[in-house]
């Protein structure tokens, strides 16, 4: 089963409900809303304001970055950055393919970002932190389960979603916009237009639409 793209309202959606468990969580801890107001953050249950913030940050940046989650859980505080300063703009070697990729973040992101860096303590150069430990990275298929939490807490059906999914939505809407296929190759990092278009599942979804044209 291939992982669609998100829409971006899907992203929006998702998006401002990590805010609200974040923004939740903050005025649970100052006393200042009452228990039983506290919303559930997903029906899987695999997620919790105390580590919202952190959610917030990987979704963005695997938004902007379009690495794959077994390469975002290993990025490193140094990995992004350059004399105690966040970038817009730096390259990264990608862990599992070796292949370096410029990665561009968006305001947005630079401010979720730099927020999550200097209100957590973090103990090792690992951003982006396990569950259960501090002293872990997080889980490639723990974050998928996350991920889809927050989707479902929105009402958005997760049956062809997955972490893979976050990556495919900003490429998917460039290639719509543009139809410039080496765009997007070159964003991704991938080696032929061929990899790219399996990847958007283009040539499928080109087939469908001609196939309609002939319905009667």
């Amino acid at each position: 089963m291939t992982p669609r793209p998100l829409t971006i309202e899907e992203v929006l959606k998702i998006e401002s409900h990590i805010e609200k468990v974040y923004n939740n969580y903050q005025l649970h801890k100052a006393g200042k809303l009452l228990s039983d107001k506290k919303p559930e953050p997903g029906k899987r249950n695999r997620v919790s304001g105390k580590h919202s913030l952190r959610d917030w940050a990987f979704f963005r940046f695997q938004l902007d970055s379009y690495l794959r989650s077994c390469d975002l859980v290993l990025v490193t505080l140094s990995d992004i950055l350059f004399d105690g300063a966040l970038k817009s703009r730096f390259d990264l070697h990608q862990k599992k393919t070796g292949v370096p990729l410029t990665i561009c973040l968006s305001d947005k992101t630079i401010a979720v970002l730099n927020r999550f860096i200097n209100e957590t303590d973090l103990k090792l150069d690992f951003l982006f932190y396990s569950n259960k430990s501090i002293h872990s990275h997080l889980d490639e298929n723990n974050w998928n389960d996350i991920f889809k939490s927050y989707a479902e807490a929105t009402n958005i059906d997760t049956k062809y979603l997955s972490s893979k999914s976050i990556r495919k939505t900003k490429p998917s809407v460039i290639y719509q916009d543009t139809k410039d296929i080496f765009i997007v190759q070159k964003l991704l990092g991938q080696k032929s237009t061929r990899d790219t278009r399996r990847f958007l599942g283009i040539d499928k979804n080109y087939a469908l639409d001609v196939a309609k044209k002939y319905d009667f």
